[in-house]
């Protein structure tokens, strides 16, 4: 009973913590900072009297500053209430000054939004409901993917509305390789694949902004159609699919306008430019304001030490398909335009930080974001995310990792904290996406966070299959409260996973619950805690795990690692899976 009642006071404590995000004082001006709002001017003096309208203006009149005292001092830019629109990735680098603070004067919300206005709808009706259309114009955002209202992200519609399709058979003539020549044992690089002819009931208004997403193994491949026969039943896919595609696969279409009827759905025809809105019962067209992205990224940081960024809302980014990044050095991703096959690894970053230390975000709002929230990657350095609120992400929250190099050296990444947290809602367009990941880094603490409602693992730690040489030692990944994740979409997961050698690593302290991995035909592996290949020298300990659908506690291979004192209870197959 004594255990229960601290179990649940240790609960209560944690999820106290992100009640409400600490209130910022009201500025006092130093001699060298500015003042910048949503009705200033950019020619103005940057005073509390006289503040610039933008923060790029900001930026660019810092510059004037480098190599002064201001410089070492350090400078505040205080930003009044109201909505930054971003037509631009706002970029820092070696020319900007350094150790700059970008604060909210607290005066209301700051937000810094990827997004525009779209308004002037008229009143129609499509597949038999009431719409709202507009045929855009030179001035609105064209070719969007991501459309929001009063704070929230609307949905495309998907056929099947709900449940899914499931591969009818193969297309082996399209296959990028065969079996004897494979680059990897786990993917065909397959172009094509045949449904039911019977579930093609519906004929595609303009098929090619059709997207497909096939779910199977650890990963959603998400692709637009290049053919849709729907007498054969044979559907081309935009790129080669990371991995071997089966005939048990579940999928589902997105963007489809013949499914397009529930009120907060939305269509955007691309060869028209017009776009569709299915309304609430009292909304008129006259009063409909709707807000567009078509901007991935808002901000980067490269090159850069010291930018600190306090009480700001980063919102309303939209999404890419993602290309191949650096994560994987084989040529025929790169040559073929094939995506990650794990972890949602290619995609960008709303906010990316390069080669810099001391990058700070504090008490910020990250919401309705098409990318990884926060980027940190190659050479960044004693850096954190605290106190800080994720919502509905496109991919991951938090990612941190440069490549896989000595420690010390210039692309290394070392001392990150990532800690006080709210995650909810991560994974949101690309499922295999993970709510913190980190790859390769030298030294880091992920602690005190709560993530919830994801599609894929919670917290992600190394980047190395085996026993080979790995960057990432000396993580420790405490105290966190992660649930419902997994949610039965994908295999293969944990609450906490970890990957490769890497010593002084602690996990302790974490509460893990309802963790469900694809309960269907070759779906498996919804763990607490996953010690994935050659995960090794590390302390498990203290940490209450229960109710996932597969063991509480899962060993893939590893060497001397330490598992003491946990709780495990509740797993639907046992408690411990010692693997291989």
């Amino acid at each position: 009973m004594k255990k229960l009642t601290a179990v649940l006071l240790a609960l209560l404590l944690l999820g106290g913590a992100f009640g409400a995000f600490s209130a910022l004082a009201a500025p006092t001006a130093g001699p060298y900072d500015l003042f910048v709002s949503p009705a200033g001017d950019d020619a103005a003096t940057g005073t509390k009297d006289a503040p610039l309208k933008t923060p790029a203006a900001a930026k660019e009149r810092l510059k004037a500053l480098k190599g002064t005292t201001a410089e070492k001092a350090g400078v505040h830019v205080w930003l009044g209430a109201g909505v930054y629109e971003f037509a631009e990735t706002l970029r820092f680098t070696e020319a900007d000054l350094p150790n700059v603070t970008w604060a909210a004067r607290g005066d209301g919300d700051v937000i810094f939004s990827g997004a525009r206005e779209i308004a002037g709808f008229t009143e129609n009706t499509a597949n038999g409901v009431r719409v709202f259309t507009k045929r855009l114009t030179d001035a609105d955002p064209k070719g969007f993917k991501s459309l929001f209202k009063d704070g929230v992200q609307l949905s495309v519609p998907r056929y099947p509305e709900t449940g899914y399709f499931t591969v009818d058979r193969l297309c082996p003539e399209a296959d990028l390789w065969t079996e004897e020549n494979t680059p990897w044992s786990m993917t065909l690089g397959q172009r094509a694949f045949y449904a039911d002819p019977a579930d093609l009931g519906v004929e595609f208004t303009n098929p090619m902004d059709v997207q497909v997403r096939i779910l199977h193994y650890w990963h959603d491949e998400l692709m637009y159609l290049t053919e849709v026969d729907r007498a054969t039943g044979r559907l081309g896919l935009s790129r080669p699919s990371s991995m071997r595609i089966r005939e048990i696969d579940r999928y589902y279409f997105e963007n489809v306008f013949e499914a397009l009827n529930e009120p907060g759905e939305w269509y955007l025809n691309n060869e028209s430019d017009t776009l569709y809105y299915v309304p609430e019962e009292n909304e008129t067209a006259e009063a409909c304001v709707l807000r567009a992205s078509s901007l991935e990224c808002l901000m980067e940081i490269d090159g850069v030490s010291g930018m600190r960024f306090e009480g700001i809302r980063f919102t309303e980014t939209d999404w890419n398909i993602p290309t191949p990044g650096d994560w994987w050095s084989d040529n025929w991703r790169s040559e073929n335009d094939i995506d990650a096959p794990q972890a949602a690894a290619d995609v960008k970053g709303a906010i990316t930080v390069r080669y810099a230390e001391n990058t700070a975000f504090t008490n910020c709002e990250f919401l309705n974001l098409g990318a990884d929230g926060v980027k940190l990657t190659n050479g960044v350095r004693h850096s954190r995310v605290d106190s800080c609120l994720f919502r509905n992400i496109a991919a991951t929250a938090v990612y941190v990792g440069g490549p896989n190099c000595l420690p010390g050296e210039p692309d290394a990444a070392a001392d990150i904290t990532v800690t006080n947290n709210l995650i909810e809602g991560y994974g949101r367009k690309f499922f295999c996406a993970i709510g913190v990941h980190l790859t390769y880094c030298d030294g880091a603490e992920i602690s005190h966070n709560e993530i919830t409602d994801g599609y894929y693992t919670a917290v992600s730690c190394g980047w190395n299959w085996g026993y080979s040489y790995h960057l990432t030692k000396n993580i420790k990944i405490t105290d966190n409260l992660i649930y419902n994740i997994g949610q039965g979409w994908l295999s293969d997961m944990g609450g906490i996973y970890t990957l490769g050698f890497q010593p002084g690593t602690v996990l302790s302290g974490n509460v893990i619950h309802n963790v469900a991995a694809d309960p269907g035909e070759g779906g498996y592996g919804g763990w607490g805690v996953y010690l994935d290949e050659g995960s090794s020298r590390m302390l498990v300990e203290n940490n209450l795990v229960y109710c996932c659908a597969s063991q509480s506690f899962n060993i893939h291979y590893g060497e001397g690692n330490v598992i003491r004192n946990n709780i495990g209870a509740f797993s639907a197959e046992g408690q411990v899976s010692p693997g291989s």
